[in-house]
């Protein structure tokens, strides 16, 4: 018998399509992501050329990329195509790769738009790594609580700037030895983003959601790292240390 797909049901739902194998329902999922993707980068250069934020179109880029998860369950774990998951973050990875190593081109709107400074070698840390870790995740963390929870310190990492630039005279502290210097409003926004991250990803995919305490406490270690995480690596230390730690907080009594 052949299984209904998730895109299957949509399309039953709105076309006279019958049905779709599992590989073809992976393609026009990953197809999605595409689109999506592209959305997100033109609307990235908008508030970049328009608004004349920088900071706001990094980070805007910043927190849709990690809710690229919101996807998942459109893929079809029946067939090993539901790996084309992370078809977005591994193209991006090369395409990074390449602007920043290669092109270094400092006008390029991608790399004026997913930069501090227009400076392509910056490609090479944050955004290089957000694939990085992107991929991982898509891969063995696919549909899972840890996927949720490293995805949702993602979040709140790209809220944290915001949310300190939202005082006008922001209370800075620094944890050495490898930590910047950081404010409180933005650790708290760091916090706040990822607890309402992980509730919002847990409905989005049809999960059941943790305990409260738990997800707080995960909001907590996902402000913790990113104050003491060095600049330029903020997003693997947060990918690992959230993963190695979730057991360790979900089974706590």
């Amino acid at each position: 018998m052949t299984s209904t797909t998730p895109l299957t049901k949509f399309l039953q739902s709105y076309t006279t399509i019958a049905t779709i194998s599992p590989l073809t329902n992976n393609i026009l999922a990953s197809l999605l992501t595409v689109l999506y993707v592209k959305l997100v980068l033109e609307i990235g250069a908008f508030i970049l050329y328009k608004l004349q934020k920088p900071e706001l179109s990094r980070k805007f880029i910043h927190v849709c990329a990690a809710s690229w998860i919101v996807f998942w369950p459109l893929f079809d774990t029946t067939h090993w195509s539901w790996r084309l998951n992370v078809l977005v973050p591994v193209a991006m990875f090369f395409k990074l790769l390449y602007k920043g190593a290669i092109l270094r081109d400092p006008n390029d709107a991608e790399t004026m738009s997913m930069s501090r400074s227009s400076n392509p070698t910056e490609l090479l840390y944050g955004p290089l790594h957000f694939t990085m870790l992107m991929t991982w995740v898509g891969l063995y963390r696919f549909m899972s609580y840890q996927g949720i929870v490293i995805m949702s310190s993602m979040i709140g990492d790209g809220i944290a700037p915001l949310a300190a630039s939202c005082v006008q005279n922001s209370h800075t502290y620094r944890i050495r030895p490898l930590g910047g210097i950081k404010s409180w409003e933005g650790s708290v926004g760091v916090c706040i983003g990822t607890v309402f991250a992980i509730y919002t990803f847990s409905y989005a995919l049809g999960m059941e959601v943790l305990r409260s305490g738990d997800i707080v406490m995960f909001g907590v270690l996902a402000s913790l790292v990113e104050a003491a995480s060095p600049g330029r690596f903020d997003n693997l230390s947060l990918t690992f240390l959230m993963d190695f730690s979730f057991e360790k907080i979900v089974n706590l009594v």
